[in-house]
Parts: structure tokens; C-alpha cells; sequence
């Protein structure tokens, strides 16, 4: 029978051995862009400056030299983009009994091992989602099928994100917003798993009639990341780079055309033709430094399909074994040297977004970690995994808490693209 005290040092060795660094496949963005601790939070938000309006005070003297006033000062305009950190918590418990009926140190550290590893995917896995898709929808509904109180969600083809649910997994809850009204009143729907067999579409189950809980023409959003007024999470990239005329971050792009991204509806397959005019539109706005295009699985197989169709057989030809495929592919382009083409699973089937690397920063108070962001006898800034008591009940629990943003310092170097015709 274990003890308390097994348990504990259990929990903190698998930590320690396997579970601190783990990431899953789709935490990409966070795991390219560490929590910049550099940044300091003033009352409730994080201010980063940039720049709005290089300056303008230029003279043309002429080419006599003499003496000439200089123009009116048209200074540049720097501002402040106000970033604030949203905290998401995933907690689990556990019966007392379920740790007591564990025999010898290999089962005990076996049974934290999958608590650890699952409870660490689940949050780095929505800190994720946020950083990409905060204050977006996750999809709109085109047909509602089923029965009672289970059935499927077929989505509209320019907003279905398969990766997406597949990394969320059986028993992710969501909610259904018709317009700013919820639908499902009674209670959240809650995936099933993705359907093998009919494109597009998830298996959910709700808590009442399916036909008054969701209906066609819905979007689909994380239960409780928005209440059809405001929103309890952080403006992903996807967003910021998507703002075109209106605010972001408390500056107005309206005001400011340099705060503003890109965006545009493809219309047709992703060839290197395609994604050359889109660079070159970046080049035209003045922008530099390394970018990384992001895509899902369909326009990466769409790209791979083009680099094979330009192979020939070189001195690498062996009659006896061929490779093919490829693990990295880079665009090479005039300014942008070489732009990386990055699979990230979460995105659509029929997106791709483009980040200036260097424009991508990450702040908060705290990273994806077990534990309470307070002590309770601890330390905070080293936080172990481990089971606390549930007053008055005979379980524990455990914790993985996150409490950070995401900033496009630069989002006109970004480029927010849908509409990419896939097979």
C-alpha cells in the first residue's frame, strides 16, 4: 500500500526524469518562443513599445550650400501596446484510495507518469491553441446531425481545423454561440473524438435536445473562453495578425496603417508562384528579417507535391534504394533569404500564417507548470508536481497553470491566409 509521502517523491521523480521537458507535437510557437521575463507588468497589462511612424523631417537643401531653415518637425511616433497575461488552470483529482491501492514504487510511478505527461499535454496543448487562436472561434457549424442528446458537427469546409480536435481529445467541452447568444444552456457539448468516416465532421454529445443546443450557422469556442461579450482569453497571433483596420493591443490600426497585418482569402492551391506574390507584398511594405510560414498537413502535402514533381535524378541514384520526401523544406526568396515552411497540425485545412520570428513575443508571469503559483510551502519560481487536499472530501487534486500572452510587435511583417483550395 502506498503512502502519502511514496506518492509525493513518486511525483516528483517521474517530474523530474520525464515530464519537465516534455512537449507535445503541437506545442511549436511556445516552444520557439520562450516567456521573455524582461518585459515588466504595470497594473494589469505589460507595455511593449513600438514604433507607429518612423520620422519624417526630412530637407532637401539643394545643391547650393547655403543657409536654409529646416522644415516643420514631423517626429516619429512611438506607442505603447498594452499585452495583458490570461491565466488557464487544468486541475484533476484523485481518490485517496486510488494511491493507497498501489503496490511498490514501479506502479506508483507508473500511475504519476501518465497523470503528469496527460495533465502537461492538456495544458501546454491549450496554451497552444490560445497562442494561435486566441479570440477566434474554433469553427461555424454547417449541419448538425444526430439524436437526443448525441450526434455529430459537420463544419464548414473553410473552418475546419481536423489537427485541432484531434490535439484537444475525448472530453474537451465547448460551447455554441449563435451570434452573442450561447446556445447550449444546458450545459457544455462535449467532443466525442473526430470522425473517420465523414469529412469535416466531430462526434459530440450535449446535455440537452441537439437541435436546440446547436444549430447551423453557430461558431463553435472553448467552453468559457468567451461569454458572447468579452473574452477570458489572450488575442492570439492569428487575430492580431488578421486586424487590418481596427484595435489591437490598445492601438488602432485605423490610425496607425503600420499596426496593421495582412490578410487574404487564397482562392486557389499554395504553389511557390502563390506564396511569392504574398512575400513579395511584405517586400512592398518594407518588411525584413526571417519568416516562417506556417501551414497545416493539406498545404504542406500540396508543397511537397511540388518540390517532388522538381526532383530529377542526380548523383545521389541508387539503383538499389531511393529516398523520398522531406523533412525541412525552405523557400529561398529576394530580402527574406530563406523563409521556413513549418507543418503546425493546429491550423486549418485551408490557412497558413506568416511570422516574422523576431516579432513574436511571449510574456507573463508564469509558463506552462504544475503546481500553485503561490508558494503553500513551496517554491513558486520551482514548482514541483504534487497532490493537495480537497477540503472536506477524500481526494486531492493537482494543478498545471499558465498565466501568459502572446505580442506581434510587427504585425505588418505577418500574413493571416484562408481559403487555400486543398484535395
Amino acid at each position: 500500500m502506498a503512502s502519502w509521502a511514496q506518492a509525493a517523491g513518486a511525483a516528483e521523480r517521474v517530474y523530474e526524469t520525464s515530464v519537465k521537458n516534455a512537449q507535445p507535437a503541437c506545442s511549436i510557437l511556445q516552444s520557439r518562443n520562450p516567456l521573455d521575463g524582461s518585459f515588466k507588468r504595470i497594473s494589469e497589462s505589460y507595455q511593449l513599445g513600438v514604433l507607429l511612424q518612423p520620422p519624417n523631417s526630412v530637407l532637401y537643401a539643394g545643391s547650393s550650400p547655403v543657409k536654409t531653415s529646416l522644415p516643420t518637425v514631423r517626429p516619429m511616433i512611438i506607442g505603447q501596446a498594452s499585452a495583458a497575461s490570461y491565466e488557464v488552470d487544468v486541475h484533476e483529482e484523485t481518490p485517496w484510495v486510488v494511491i493507497s491501492r498501489l503496490e511498490g514504487e514501479a506502479a506508483i510511478e507508473d500511475y504519476f507518469l501518465l497523470l503528469e505527461t496527460a495533465m502537461m499535454r492538456v495544458g501546454k496543448t491549450r496554451h497552444e491553441i490560445d497562442i494561435l487562436f486566441g479570440q477566434q472561434a474554433l469553427g461555424t457549424v454547417e449541419s448538425v446531425g444526430g439524436s437526443a442528446s448525441a450526434g455529430t458537427i459537420t463544419f464548414t469546409a473553410a473552418t475546419y481545423r481536423s489537427g485541432l480536435f484531434w490535439a484537444l481529445g475525448p472530453g474537451a467541452t465547448m460551447d455554441a454561440f449563435t451570434s452573442t447568444t450561447k446556445n447550449n444552456a444546458t450545459e457544455a457539448i462535449v467532443l466525442v473524438g473526430v470522425s473517420r468516416t465523414v469529412d469535416r465532421t466531430i462526434n459530440i454529445t450535449c446535455g440537452g435536445t441537439l437541435g436546440s443546443e446547436i444549430a447551423a450557422g453557430d461558431t463553435i469556442w472553448l467552453e468559457g473562453s468567451w461569454t458572447g461579450s468579452a473574452f477570458n482569453q489572450m488575442p492570439g497571433l492569428v487575430t492580431q495578425a488578421a486586424n487590418v483596420t481596427g484595435d489591437s493591443l490598445g492601438l488602432s490600426a485605423a490610425t496607425y496603417p503600420n499596426w496593421g497585418g495582412n490578410t487574404d482569402s487564397v482562392g486557389g492551391p499554395m504553389t511557390s508562384d502563390v506564396l511569392e506574390g504574398y512575400l513579395g507584398e511584405l517586400r512592398n511594405r518594407d518588411q525584413e528579417g526571417k519568416l516562417t510560414a506556417y501551414m497545416p498537413e493539406a498545404v504542406w502535402r500540396q508543397v511537397f507535391e511540388e518540390v517532388q514533381g522538381m526532383r530529377y535524378v542526380d548523383s545521389s541514384y541508387s539503383p538499389t534504394k531511393q529516398k523520398i520526401g522531406n523533412q525541412e523544406i525552405e523557400y529561398t526568396t529576394n530580402r527574406f533569404n530563406n523563409v521556413e515552411l513549418v507543418v503546425h497540425p493546429l491550423l486549418g485545412d485551408q490557412e497558413m500564417l506568416i511570422l516574422k520570428d523576431s516579432s513574436t513575443t511571449r510574456i507573463g508571469s508564469r509558463d506552462v507548470m504544475f503546481g500553485l503559483p503561490i508558494s503553500l510551502g513551496g517554491n513558486p519560481s520551482d514548482p514541483k508536481p504534487g497532490i493537495l487536499q480537497i477540503t472536506g472530501t477524500n481526494a486531492g487534486e493537482a494543478y498545471v497553470t499558465v498565466d501568459a500572452g502572446v505580442v506581434l510587435r510587427e504585425p505588418a511583417s505577418s500574413y493571416s491566409l484562408t481559403g487555400i483550395s486543398v484535395s
